[in-house]
């Protein structure tokens, strides 16, 4: 912080607890040969990236209420650590309240929600121009937290981000689903001690053709950095192009549009009698096609192109049912590549090879009357 000059080139902010602050851990000076994030953060937000050039004011042991003091101006008693006026981010990247849920105050749920509400609406008002990327709590080794407070919190915070205040300038970034098993617990291979921690885990790495999704490596932690990276760079289109959820708007690029935007191009929006459609291409060149009624929520998605998008993105609130029933699939013993799947709620089918994938997703219940969904995917 105290090197301004530095400043400016940063385009993200990091915010939280142990979670964040372990990004910059290596080494684990505890546990010897156990490794943190470092080499990730360092390859996706080091500044190797320019529009992902991030900050880190995450510390290990906060509750919400030390996060608040940390960003309370100096002038008001508070540490400052967003005073400078060159810090000017483009986004805050946010996770906090698990360890309000240890010693906590009752009702515990209610404590940890308003704990980050008061940290939301304080980050907003020391930067008003910079958007906040608000991702979940992750789950922990006991299920009773889990049930009791982690996912009620959850639930609460992502209807929060879209309120009428949040909504303008805050996305919601669900990364529970990532990190449970089968069964919907913690996945014990991706932890720490069965503590929140995660460290790297063997992955085989896979070449992502995409600066949409940051490189995925052998580690663990890159789920979050590809989940960050996707999130980010479909936040220029002003909303998720995700089932169940308002379409995304179409925004004009300009050489002042951030580097994000600019890798966007959405085209003009089709309507029938019955639904509207548009398509969004990526950076990388496939394009996802969205599909919503007339009242704006989108009941399908395709797409078509050298990368296969993030489905986490792209099922939205269906991305949780659908990890599930891939991941009994692999208990179960089925091999290679687990895509398609089909149930009341739910129709996701991929094809495709490296540099050449298409398919759809969509939700049945959420079809408008007198379509054809066959028709409309052809």
């Amino acid at each position: 912080m105290a090197d301004t000059a530095r400043l400016p080139a940063v385009k993200l902010v990091f915010v939280g607890d142990s979670i964040t602050d372990f990004w910059l851990l290596g080494d684990d000076p505890w546990i010897p040969g156990r490794m943190h994030g470092r080499r990730v953060w360092d390859e996706s937000f080091g500044g190797a990236v320019p529009q992902n050039h991030a900050l880190n004011i995450g510390i290990s042991g906060d509750r919400t209420e030390h996060l608040l003091f940390s960003i309370l101006p100096r002038t008001q008693g508070g540490l400052g650590e967003l005073d400078a006026a060159a810090l000017a981010p483009e986004f805050f990247v946010l996770m906090v309240g698990i360890n309000n849920s240890y010693a906590p105050e009752a009702p515990v749920a209610d404590s940890v929600y308003e704990g980050v509400l008061a940290v939301m609406r304080s980050l907003h008002a020391r930067k008003p121009a910079t958007r906040l990327l608000l991702q979940s709590i992750l789950p922990t080794a006991e299920p009773s937290r889990d049930d009791t407070v982690v996912r009620p919190v959850n639930a609460r915070l992502a209807a929060l981000a879209k309120s009428p205040e949040f909504s303008s300038f805050t996305i919601w970034l669900d990364l529970y689903p990532s990190f449970v098993d089968a069964k919907g617990r913690q996945d014990a291979l991706l932890t720490v001690a069965a503590s929140v921690f995660y460290t790297p885990s063997k992955h085989k790495n896979h070449e992502q053709d995409t600066s949409i999704a940051l490189k995925q490596l052998n580690s663990r932690s890159h789920v979050m950095a590809t989940s960050l990276g996707g999130a980010l760079a479909l936040c220029a289109a002003q909303a998720l192009a995700a089932l169940g959820r308002e379409p995304t708007v179409p925004v004009p690029f300009s050489a002042s549009s951030t580097p994000a935007a600019r890798g966007l191009a959405a085209a003009s929006v089709a309507r029938s009698g019955l639904y509207t459609s548009h398509p969004l291409q990526l950076e990388n060149g496939t394009v996802v096609q969205e599909y919503a009624t007339l009242a704006g929520q989108v009941f399908a998605v395709s797409w078509r192109g050298p990368v296969l998008p993030d489905l986490s993105l792209l099922l939205g609130e269906f991305f949780s049912g659908y990890k599930l029933e891939t991941d009994q699939a692999r208990a179960m013993g089925k091999r290679g590549s687990i895509v398609n799947v089909a149930n009341r709620k739910l129709i996701v089918r991929s094809t495709g090879r490296m540099r050449s994938f298409a398919g759809y997703a969509y939700a049945p219940e959420l079809i408008p009357a007198g379509v054809n969904i066959h028709d409309v995917l052809q």
